[in-house]
C-alpha cells in the first residue's frame, strides 16, 4: 500500500508564550501543499530477513526489533535526511503503533490483532527537503500511522490516530486531517479554517542549501501577543498580507542567515502578492496570482539556481 505525505507551510506564525513543559506556546495557520513524499509499506506473514535488504541507490536502511518474530525493514531513496543517530520518524510511528496495541488498557480485539505477529518492509522516498520548516518528517509519521491503521485492520478513529501523532510531533496532529487548520498550543490544537482569499493563487516554494536549527530559531525569539489575529488578517485579500501578516522567527532567522531575506526580497520581485519563510526556516514561498502559474516553475528554477524549488496551487 502507498500513500502520499504532503508539505504544509505556515500562513504567520506567532510565537506567544514559554509554557512550563520547556514548548513555546504558538499560533499559526497551517496549509497543506501539494510537494509530497512517497510511503509504501507492506505485511509480510514471515520475518523479513535483515540481511541485505534491497535498496536503490543512495538509499538508508534500518531495521528496529530484529530480536523478535516481528521486524519492521526501513529503506530510504530520494533527498538525503541527515542522521541524528535516532530512528526515522516513520519507524518511530511503527514502533509506537505496536506498543499502543499491546498498552494494558487495549481491547480485546485490538490485543488480539494479528498484525503484530506479522513482519513490516517500509519504503520511504524522499522529496520534501528536510529541515526546511515544511513538516516533512511529521507528515511521513501521521501518514505511517494511517497505513498501520489500515493494514492492521485496527480501525482507530482519527481522534485516538491524533492522540498518537501528538506523541511524535507537535505538528504530526495535523496531517491527519484535509485542508488549512488554525492552530495554537504547541502546535497541536486544531481549528479548522477557510481561507476565500487563496482561490486561484499559485504557490512558489524555494529552498536554499542551508540548514536552520528549530532549537536555535527558538532561542533566538522573544515572545509577545499579536497585533492582530490571523483569522482577521487572513479573511482580507492576499495583497493586503505583506504589511500584516509576520513570521516572529524571520527578523532572528534573517539576521543570522541574510542570505534567505534575499530570497524572500527576489520572491516579491518575480510578482509575488505575499512572501514569507515556513516555519523556522529555511524555506520560502510567495503567493502569487493564477496568471503566473505558467511560467512560475521555471521562473524559480532559473532565479534560484542551486536551490529546491517547486511550484503548484495553493488549495487543493
Amino acid at each position: 500500500m502507498i500513500v502520499f505525505p504532503n508539505a504544509k507551510i505556515n500562513l504567520g506564525l506567532h510565537i506567544t508564550g514559554k509554557r512550563p513543559d520547556g514548548y513555546h506556546s504558538i499560533e499559526t495557520v497551517l496549509l497543506p501543499v501539494r510537494l509530497c513524499d512517497a510511503l509504501e509499506a507492506a505485511v509480510h506473514p514471515a520475518e523479513v530477513s535483515s540481511a541485505n535488504p534491497e535498496q536503490s541507490a543512495g538509499s538508508q536502511s534500518q531495521v528496529i526489533n530484529s530480536q523478535s518474530r516481528s521486524p519492521t525493514t526501513f529503506t530510504m531513496s530520494g533527498i538525503p535526511i541527515p542522521d541524528d543517530g535516532r530512528p526515522n520518524l516513520c519507524m518511530q510511528a511503527v514502533q509506537l503503533f505496536r506498543e499502543y496495541i499491546h498498552r494494558e488498557e487495549a481491547t480485546p480485539q485490538e490485543r488480539g490483532n494479528s498484525f503484530s505477529r506479522k513482519a513490516l518492509s517500509v519504503h520511504l522516498h524522499k522529496l520534501i527537503p528536510a529541515g526546511a520548516g515544511l513538516g516533512g518528517g511529521s507528515s511521513d509519521a501521521a501518514f505511517m500511522l494511517r497505513l498501520l491503521n489500515e493494514l492492521s485492520g485496527t480501525d482507530l478513529d482519527v481522534r485516538s490516530l491524533k492522540k498518537l501523532a501528538a506523541r511524535l510531533g507537535s505538528d504530526c496532529p495535523f496531517f491527519l486531517s484535509d485542508g488549512p487548520a488554525l492552530a495554537s498550543g504547541r502546535g497541536e490544537i486544531l481549528h479548522p479554517i477557510e481561507l476565500p482569499a487563496l482561490q486561484g493563487i499559485q504557490v512558489g516554494l524555494v529552498v536554499p542549501p542551508i540548514h536552520v536549527s528549530t532549537a536555535a530559531a527558538y532561542a533566538g525569539v522573544v515572545p509577545k501577543s499579536p497585533a492582530a489575529s490571523l483569522r482577521e488578517i487572513l479573511s482580507h485579500p492576499t495583497e493586503t498580507w505583506k504589511k500584516k501578516l509576520v513570521n516572529d522567527f524571520e527578523e532572528h532567522i534573517f539576521a543570522s542567515f541574510p542570505p534567505i531575506r534575499d530570497i524572500k526580497d527576489r520572491i516579491y520581485g518575480l510578482g509575488a502578492l505575499y512572501a514569507s519563510m515556513s516555519g523556522s526556516g529555511s524555506a520560502v514561498f510567495g503567493l502569487f496570482p493564477v496568471d503566473h502559474a505558467a511560467s512560475l516553475g521555471d521562473s524559480l528554477r532559473r532565479s534560484f539556481p542551486g536551490s529546491f524549488t517547486w511550484s503548484g496551487p495553493a488549495l487543493a
